[in-house]
């Protein structure tokens, strides 16, 4: 199995338009939450530095500038003759004046932190959380979530009677990235997922629960388009559950 320092140690040596393609077919990444946000860091490095290189400008009439610069301080420096050795370092030493400059610049502009949230996509979180998240023994081991305002999760999923959301930490940062719930239902038990849309690519468009692959899970858009809900049912018919929540919809 690639590790993470195998992982990062190889597209060291790669350039960054072929990052993508090596990452599609990374079963690693996919599953490290980790090298994901340092991916997108080091996606975020690539597109500042090209940002910050493609916007200094070129200062018009600068070579002539430097050249008149040069002959400048041969004519002060007359009777003496200087050698081409002499003029060649003294127009070096202007340039990387100026080369110090737009570094000193350039190092500025890259050290403002991204505090954009990681995203994730979507097909690919939901393999993760039907893994690791779908019972609902796993989720009451979860600690209670402090720091989500779920009250309109649970007011739109109110016949449930959601409460005490549980909180995921989906990246490396500190913090609750959804909430999980897990419920009783008359016949049914399971588990329900709420994760902001802002953190997703590609996640449900639809307010009418679509069934998944394995027909016992189903996702759907909150009304607000806020959040992206994912139901995991463990016990009882899950399309008969589905139907009693949310009638003529599924």
């Amino acid at each position: 199995m690639t590790s993470c320092s195998e992982l990062r140690a190889k597209w060291d040596v790669l350039c960054s338009t072929e990052l993508d393609s090596v990452a599609e077919d990374c079963s690693h990444l996919r599953a490290c939450s980790e090298c994901q946000q340092w991916l997108q860091q080091l996606r975020h490095f690539d597109s500042k530095v090209s940002a910050a290189l493609a916007d200094v400008p070129i200062p018009e009439g600068l070579e002539a500038r430097l050249l008149a610069a040069i002959e400048s301080e041969s004519a002060a420096a007359a009777p003496v003759v200087e050698s081409p050795r002499r003029r060649s370092f003294t127009g070096l030493r202007v340039l990387l004046t100026l080369s110090a400059a737009i570094l000193l610049g350039l190092v500025w502009w890259l050290s403002v932190p991204d505090n954009s949230p990681v995203t994730f996509e979507f097909a690919e979180l939901q393999t993760r959380l039907q893994q690791d998240y779908s019972q609902v023994a796993a989720v009451e081991a979860l600690p209670v979530a402090t720091d989500l305002d779920c009250a309109t999760v649970e007011g739109e999923l109110r016949r449930l009677r959601l409460h005490d959301p549980r909180g995921l930490q989906l990246d490396s940062v500190a913090g609750s990235d959804a909430a999980a719930y897990a419920f009783r239902y008359k016949q049914w038990s399971g588990v329900v997922i709420a994760i902001p849309t802002h953190r997703l690519q590609n996640g449900p468009s639809s307010t009418a629960p679509v069934s998944g692959s394995r027909q016992r899970s189903f996702a759907w858009q909150s009304r607000d388009q806020q959040w992206a809900y994912v139901c995991y049912v463990n016990s009882g018919p899950a399309e008969g559950f589905m139907r009693s929540v949310f009638g003529s919809m599924v």
